[in-house]
């Protein structure tokens, strides 16, 4: 604790890791205080060991952290924030997620910017947070590629497919994501879901049409064999 005062950052640094292996009394505390250190590498660092110590208390400053000015800090921040959710340093299973941390992370999602969005959706993905389904969907209309591509990830964790015309005009809009929207509506089994396929590949450049068949090699054969006949004109 007393290192974490020293002049000289590496020393802070490796104190601040130290602190996080231990879990002592004075370790939420001490890592609280150092967030808000002028130095963003120190915050950052202080973050990371908030989130080692997979200790409830942390969520408290690292729910103010996600909002650092530093777009890096903040990022590391919410991961921290996912890894604390772990029960244990192996993640057989997750706690509970709090209503404060979901609040959190939907703030994120309306963040000015892009990796603090796209980290945002990664964590509610991982942390399998259905109620911000409705969040992440609104994401697919993001002007950041990453972004859209981070929401349709977490939206597939969830088994929150959206609409099929929303998943149309994205691949319209984000070309290179052609072949993630596709493989979500292949998730479908309706006739209209087989037709706009066919007809996206049909008039698709040769790029798109090899994402289309690479969505099929993803999604794997249909435990329903009617369903794979009618994709196979």
């Amino acid at each position: 604790v007393e290192l974490a005062n020293d002049p000289d950052p590496l020393v802070v640094e490796s104190a601040i890791h130290a602190l996080s292996s231990i879990s002592g009394g004075d370790t939420i505390p001490m890592l609280t205080t150092l967030l808000k250190s002028q130095d963003s590498n120190l915050r950052l660092t202080a973050a990371q060991a908030l989130g080692h110590t997979k200790n409830a208390a942390a969520v408290t400053p690292l729910l103010i952290a996600i909002h650092d000015s530093d777009e890096v800090v903040a990022c590391t921040a919410l991961s921290a924030l996912e890894e604390t959710q772990a029960s244990d340093s192996y993640r057989s299973r997750q706690r509970e997620v709090s209503g404060e941390i979901t609040n959190g992370l939907k703030s994120c999602l309306a963040d000015s910017r892009w990796r603090v969005r796209a980290a945002a959706a990664e964590v509610i993905g991982k942390l399998s947070i259905g109620k911000l389904a409705g969040d992440l969907r609104k994401l697919l209309d993001d002007s950041d590629g990453f972004v859209v591509k981070s929401a349709l990830t977490a939206l597939s964790q969830l088994n929150a497919t959206p609409e099929s015309k929303q998943l149309i005009a994205l691949g319209k809009h984000q070309p290179s994501l052609q072949g993630d929207a596709v493989e979500m509506l292949l998730h479908s089994e309706s006739e209209e879901t087989v037709k706009t396929v066919t007809e996206l590949f049909d008039s698709g450049t040769a790029d798109t049409q090899v994402a289309i068949l690479s969505a099929f090699l993803r999604r794997g054969i249909s435990e329903n064999p009617q369903t794979d006949e009618g994709w196979k004109p």
